[in-house]
């Protein structure tokens, strides 16, 4: 059984399945509303906007759905064969139908009706968020909305770009406050003015203790309309703590680039479910400050990605790179580089192409206000899933645990492909990669998966940028990865 557009010789079949449900439906309740419903069908199947599931031509699950408004009308699956995936199916040809680059919606009940139990879980699992609360036909109803992949407008020479400190506070110390200067002044190399958020260099008691004040700069530095850029100063481990106080609206109101990497990965996932695309990389001290001066692999990427809106291309891997960490109160520490002998086979064949989705080794259990994992099972359909850790956090028995979980849960066997970052570590990526292989080809039998290993990304030096939701390609014939697009407009 698949998800099929419907035809005139399925309306009879279609309109039975409407008779046995039609009064979990609001203005399904009369004849009237039954004969408007059918001429609606007979003109969204003329339009292809109508698809269902069939078992031996009947019709056991339907979806009208409008191109022109660009949301979903309803959906129905029969009593008999729910819970089988059919509801899934429906909504996976929708959404492929409708346009992203827009916003999609779609009215169903609110959260105390015991009716909106499935549809609500449904629809969250796509991505779709709460809203307004509405009444169709006189009954209490409310809107969900997946927001459109945004991409942020690009960055000129003389724009503003705000320092944030949403984990850790240490940019405020005193003992860390030339390093700090060093980044704005390297950021400044490129034309850009800086400014610090309002709470951002308060130091890391108080901004531990004041997790509202970190968010609050988060508000100001997307409310601002002289900032065109955010930039974090550095990673942590409790970012999570500012999503009560983060405003959805001033995200989605006032698009605009985020850049860091590690716990701001739990940003990332918050921006995402508001429809932003962002960008996994360079923190202010960890890469853009380094001593003596930064990378230059590292900043001509950060300079390509976010001043040009042109597709990037194929990433070249560096010539050379660090495994060292940061010493931030040492001036005269300088990372030691090592030659960079290009990027990691691990395993599978041929082209890989999708979406990009990922972060480090916390990425399934960030949850949002609700207690709810932010992250979907959607989010890995199709897509190219990119993976970083430290190795205190992610030996090769941690990352082999990482996609085994992946695989219960089936995120693994929905994904185009794998990268995975270079680990911090002077030990080769082969230990890693023979890991892998025992879970992805050996526990789920998928050895045709193309997975590369060793990019530059995550927390080694240099590094390049990976904006959420941009399309990519893995060649695994090549030993390549590319960008298909540009992460700005």
């Amino acid at each position: 059984m698949k998800a099929v557009y419907g035809t005139n010789e399925d309306i009879a079949s279609w309109m039975d399945l409407v008779e046995r449900v039609r009064w979990n439906f609001p203005g399904l309740e009369t004849k009237e509303g039954i004969d408007d419903y059918r001429q609606t069908l007979i003109k969204f199947v003329g339009k292809k906007q109508a698809i269902c599931v069939k078992e031996d031509n009947k019709v056991i699950g339907i979806l009208l759905f409008s191109r022109n408004r660009n949301m979903i009308c309803c959906l129905a699956v029969d009593p008999n064969h729910r819970k089988q995936g059919i509801a899934t199916d429906l909504m996976k040809m929708a959404l492929q139908e409708l346009d992203r680059s827009r916003d999609i919606t779609v009215s169903t009940f609110r959260e105390n009706d015991e009716k909106g139990t499935a549809p609500r879980a449904l629809y969250k699992s796509f991505g779709f968020v709460e809203g307004e609360l509405i009444e169709e036909f006189g009954y209490p109803n409310q809107v969900f909305t997946l927001y459109a992949r945004i991409k942020p407008e690009r960055l000129h020479k003389g724009d503003t770009i705000a320092t944030i400190s949403p984990s850790w506070g240490c940019a405020g110390a005193s003992r860390v406050r030339w390093q700090y200067e060093l980044g704005c002044e390297h950021l400044r190399e490129l034309g850009l003015n800086v400014v610090a958020a309002p709470n951002s260099l308060k130091g890391t008691t108080y901004l531990r203790d004041n997790p509202e004040a970190r968010a609050e700069d988060i508000n100001w530095a997307f409310e601002n309309k002289d900032v065109r850029a955010i930039i974090a100063n550095i990673g942590g481990n409790d970012s999570e703590r500012l999503f009560p106080y983060i405003s959805n609206e001033s995200i989605r109101n006032n698009p605009k680039i985020l850049c860091g990497y590690s716990d701001v990965m739990s940003l990332h996932l918050f921006c995402y479910r508001q429809g932003l695309m962002t960008f996994y990389g360079d923190n202010l001290l960890t890469n853009v400050a380094e001593v003596p001066n930064w990378h230059s692999y590292s900043k001509y990427h950060f300079e390509r990605m976010l001043f040009d809106p042109s597709e990037i291309g194929k990433i070249e891997p560096s010539k050379e790179w660090s495994f060292g960490g940061c010493k931030h109160t040492d001036k005269n520490y300088k990372k030691n580089y090592i030659p960079d002998h290009g990027y990691c086979y691990v395993q599978g064949k041929g082209k890989a192409r999708g979406r990009l989705f990922g972060g480090h080794g916390d990425l399934l259990k960030i949850k949002d206000v609700s207690g709810e994992t932010l992250v979907k099972k959607t989010d890995f359909d199709g897509s190219i899933l990119f993976f970083e850790d430290i190795p205190e956090c992610c030996d090769p028995e941690g990352m082999a645990a990482f996609f085994n979980e992946l695989g219960e849960k089936g995120y693994l066997q929905l994904l185009n492909g794998i990268i995975i970052g270079k680990m911090r570590t002077d030990k080769p990526f082969e230990a890693y990669a023979e890991r892998i292989r025992d879970v992805i080809t050996g526990r789920y039998s998928l050895p045709d998966l193309p997975v590369l290993g060793d990019l530059n990304f995550g927390h080694t030096s240099p590094i390049f940028l990976l904006p959420y939701g941009a399309e990519a390609k893995i060649n695994i014939d090549e030993m390549s990865f590319s960008l298909l697009e540009g992460g700005v407009r």
